[in-house]
């Protein structure tokens, strides 16, 4: 992030652990908003400058998101009818969201109609343009070029390693899977988190793998049983990590969501 302080290594990672822990227990990705909450408490950041580079952070995310899973599915003639739809909407998302924020970390004003409103409350005035002023420091967060690149390739290289990971899990099951596959498999599980569905994911998961990973040699049963084992062990990993974070960052769930609110 680039702000006014730099927030502290342990603060992001312990808040990221909130926020994944929101995900797995709140319906529509609350945990974005609890992980913003807990940086905004711990921090003092502007809640708007959080969000506003969380946003950032998602785009990025979506875009290499895209450019690997669209690399594991080149050699690929069969897949399921849901991944290019899904690939080529991520696509377009992540383009009109980072032309989105290019443009609107430009605005130096609010639109005409808004300041005639504003002209006769200038203490809502100057709030609204504070919190502009904080909306456009963080959608810049990522436009200078070192960290830039450094954040795509940081982010490909988890997901490389994520692909990594299943594969491992994968052998314990006694599963053949290749890299391609495994990039495909936890590309689709992130495709798919896009998807609304019930709290930590429950049946998405089992989905993506049922309907992914026997294009690559493995039986439904056995590919079943895998994500079945694998989001378990996920689920309890998360919660823990969660629950450390609030207790490391001193916070209550009650005290994140309340962040949300300043």
């Amino acid at each position: 992030m680039q702000a006014e302080k730099p927030v502290p290594r342990a603060t992001a990672f312990w808040a990221n652990c909130i926020g994944y822990l929101g995900n797995y227990t709140l319906p529509a990705r609350a945990g974005e908003l609890l992980r913003s909450g807990a940086i905004h408490l711990k921090t003092g950041l502007p809640m708007a400058f959080v969000l506003a580079t969380a946003f950032t952070e998602r785009l990025i995310d979506a875009a290499v998101l895209v450019v690997v899973v669209s690399a594991g599915v080149a050699r690929r003639n069969h897949l399921p009818a849901w991944i290019a739809p899904a690939l080529t909407t991520t696509a377009v998302a992540a383009a009109v969201g980072v032309a989105a924020l290019f443009a609107l970390s430009r605005v130096r004003r609010p639109p005409e109609v808004l300041s005639l409103i504003l002209r006769f409350s200038p203490g809502l005035r100057d709030r609204i343009s504070s919190v502009l002023d904080d909306l456009k420091l963080g959608l810049r967060a990522l436009q200078h070029g070192r960290p830039a690149l450094a954040f795509f390739g940081l982010t490909a290289i988890i997901w490389c390693c994520d692909a990594a990971g299943t594969l491992l899990g994968a052998r314990a099951f006694d599963i053949a899977l290749p890299f391609a596959g495994a990039i495909v498999y936890v590309g689709s599980l992130g495709l798919s988190s896009a998807i609304p569905s019930a709290p930590g994911y429950v049946g998405m998961y089992q989905f993506v793998a049922v309907a992914v990973l026997p294009l690559y040699g493995t039986p439904k049963a056995a590919a079943l049983v895998f994500s079945v084992v694998s989001h378990a062990l996920m689920f309890v990993i998360i919660i823990g990590f969660g629950l450390a974070g609030l207790l490391r960052l001193r916070l209550g769930m009650g005290d994140a969501r309340r962040g949300t609110a300043r």
